[in-house]
């Protein structure tokens, strides 16, 4: 289950397109500023949004969060859950122009940042890139602001299209996905079918041990007085060993039973090897 499930990650990209709208307005901020971990964020807003939003953030490697909410008692909760600064909600607006992104969902019944003040604020930014969300309604950014250069502005709307899109998409690779599952399920179901397959795989590896422990003992002896660490690098380098020579042909048994399903693969897999037998310690003596 854990193998199929890495690789229906990695095969489908099943994971890559946002189907939440917290994770929409990460997703937007990280492909306007690729690397966010050197970029300052201003929450507007102490709520349940601003708490799943920052903590996205801040597992990508962001550090400089601050939060600004209309209770000060409730920033300061947040800010101490999350290691961010507290900004009086009286000075958000300084905030704002000292920040890179800013994520606004405060419920409140008019706008908050109109654009007279973004505009203040960009020209003394410079013009630096601004992404500013606002997940609320009604809207807490006048839509005139989003027409300033330099700014990247969204709405609840937009998170939800970008959202929707990824959900769709999501739905197709889910499609790839049950398939890759299903042919997965038909291989072990195979697998299980064939107890003997394990039961003769498992006998090779332990009679290739048993010769491997005994020649161990064997040349450790012969080899006089080794350090320990001397002692275990010649136990691992012949481990290796046993196991590169027998990966090869226990992968293809495996191949030819299970995937061709050849009847006669096994029977000849278990006659190469003289299970029954145990090594003969007089005639490595003799050598």
């Amino acid at each position: 289950a854990f193998h199929v499930a890495k690789q229906v990650r990695a095969r489908t990209g099943i994971g890559e397109r946002p189907v939440t709208i917290s994770y929409a307005a990460f997703n937007l901020a990280h492909g306007i500023f690729q690397d966010l971990s050197t970029k300052r964020i201003l929450l507007l807003g102490a709520g349940e949004m601003s708490r799943i939003v920052a903590t996205h953030f801040l597992e990508s490697g962001v550090k400089q969060v601050r939060v600004s909410n209309r209770t000060y008692e409730h920033g300061v909760e947040f800010a101490r859950k999350f290691g961010a600064e507290v900004v009086r909600w009286e000075d958000f607006p300084k905030a704002l122009i000292q920040s890179d992104i800013v994520i606004s969902s405060t419920g409140a019944p008019q706008p908050i940042i109109l654009r007279p003040m973004l505009e203040t604020g960009m020209k003394l930014r410079r013009w630096a890139s601004l992404f500013l969300v606002y997940i609320a309604v009604p809207r807490d950014v006048e839509g005139a602001a989003g027409k300033l250069d330099g700014v990247y502005l969204y709405d609840i709307d937009d998170l939800q299209e970008v959202a929707d899109e990824g959900l769709a998409e999501r739905k197709k690779k889910a499609a790839l996905a049950e398939a890759m599952i299903a042919s997965e399920l038909d291989l072990y179901a195979r697998f299980l079918d064939h107890q003997g397959l394990s039961e003769v795989i498992g006998g090779v590896m332990g009679w290739a041990v048993k010769i491997q422990d005994m020649e161990l003992e064997d040349a450790l002896r012969k080899l006089g007085d080794l350090s320990p660490k001397q002692q275990e690098i010649v136990r691992n380098t012949v481990r290796r060993v046993v196991h590169k020579v027998l990966h090869a042909p226990i992968t293809q048994v495996k191949r030819l039973v299970l995937e061709e399903e050849a009847a006669d693969a096994l029977h000849v897999f278990r006659e190469l090897f003289p299970l029954e037998s145990e090594p003969d310690p007089k005639h490595r003596e003799e050598k």
